[in-house]
This record gives C-alpha cells, sequence and structure tokens, in this order.
C-alpha cells in the first residue's frame, strides 16, 4: 500500500467520524432511529476498506489496483452516506423546529427580545424551506442516480440553514423558558384573583338576600 493510499484511507475515517458519525448520533437523539440508508452506505464503506487491507496483505499481482478501486468505492459510499445526513438532518431540524411550536402554543413567544425572536425565527425557518425545496427539486430532475456537486452543496447549504434553527432556539432556550414559567406564574394568579373575585361576588350577594 502506498502512502497516497494510506493518506485516502485516513482522510475516509477522518470524514466519518467527525462528520458522519457525529450527524448519526444527533438523529439518533433526536429521532430515536438509525437511518438504515445510511447504515447500509456505511457497512459498504467499511467493506472496501477492508478489502484495501486484504489485498496488501496477500499482495496479489494487481493489489495496487485493487487497493486503488476500492478506496475509490469507499469514498463514494462516504459521500452517499454523508448526503444522506444531510437529507435526513434536514426534515429532522424541522420536526425539531414544529415540536417546538407545538410545545410553545400557550407561550407568547413574541414577547422575546422584544419580538425580534419569532421574527428572526420565522425567517430562518422560511429561508431553510426554500433552500430544501430547491434541492428537492433539483434532486428530481437527475437523469441517473449519481450526485453531482451542485446537488450535494444544495443539500448541504439546506442542512447548515436548518441547523442554524435549531442552534437559534437553543440559544435563546434559557430566556424561552424563563419567559414561559413568568407567564404560566402569571396565568395562576389571574385565574386565583378571578375565582377570589367570583366568589367575593357570590357572597355579597348572599349576603344581601340573607
Amino acid at each position: 500500500m502506498t502512502s497516497e493510499n494510506q493518506r485516502e484511507i485516513l482522510d475516509v475515517y477522518y470524514q466519518y467520524h467527525t462528520i458522519v458519525k457525529e450527524m448519526v448520533i444527533a438523529l439518533e437523539i433526536d429521532d430515536g432511529e438509525y437511518p438504515v440508508e445510511i447504515l447500509n452506505e456505511i457497512r459498504a464503506m467499511m467493506n472496501h476498506l477492508a478489502k484495501c487491507y486484504i489485498a496488501d496483505d496477500k499482495k496479489p499481482d494487481n493489489y495496487l489496483d485493487i487497493i486503488s478501486k476500492n478506496i475509490h468505492n469507499a469514498k463514494s459510499h462516504l459521500r452517499r452516506a454523508i448526503f444522506d445526513c444531510y437529507k435526513y438532518g434536514c426534515l429532522s431540524a424541522d420536526d425539531f423546529y414544529r415540536r417546538f411550536h407545538e410545545s410553545m402554543k400557550n407561550v407568547d413567544l413574541g414577547v422575546i427580545d422584544n419580538g425580534s425572536f419569532v421574527v428572526v425565527l420565522s425567517q430562518k425557518y422560511t429561508k431553510a424551506k426554500a433552500l430544501l425545496k430547491g434541492a428537492k427539486i433539483a434532486e428530481q430532475d437527475l437523469l441517473d442516480s449519481s450526485i453531482p456537486d451542485s446537488i450535494y452543496e444544495k443539500y448541504q447549504i439546506a442542512y447548515e440553514a436548518f441547523d442554524a434553527i435549531r442552534v437559534y432556539i437553543e440559544e435563546k432556550m434559557e430566556l424561552i423558558e424563563r419567559t414561559r414559567h413568568k407567564q404560566q406564574v402569571h396565568y395562576v394568579m389571574n385565574n386565583i384573583f378571578g375565582i377570589a373575585g367570583l366568589l367575593g361576588l357570590f357572597f355579597t350577594i348572599l349576603f344581601h338576600f340573607i
């Protein structure tokens, strides 16, 4: 195995650990599942890398060609795994955004940051949805199963836009929770005073007729 082969293999492992592995962990935490498409790509990638070491160990006549071919195939599966991570990441972040809004349906988010929070959040979501739509349309126009750089990059940019939504919400979460708690306390106190007022009115009427 040449030093260039070793460098390429190390680069495949590096991208797997720093991109695919981290994104898959995030998907498992958020969605509770490991997308089978990504798992299949990782298995295929690892299988080709294993063939590189087998060829290097046994050294058949064309072992360098075998290694180069399997490195090329491993890179292709890695690329597809990352591509699928971007696609699933967009959907997962979209679900995160929807769950967030559902959990906050009784909270007035308009008071956070003097109203700028909901404006910025809405703008980010609109941008991310538009980018994802553009990526999907471009993918539908493909004539084969290959992934050209242009579409790969469209999904990457769409994922980064969706991930920015998650980051923005998480950055504001402490303020959001304080706002929710304050509004809940205010709601409870209003109910207590409302009930007390009704009781006072009841007893006033009752004493009036006694």
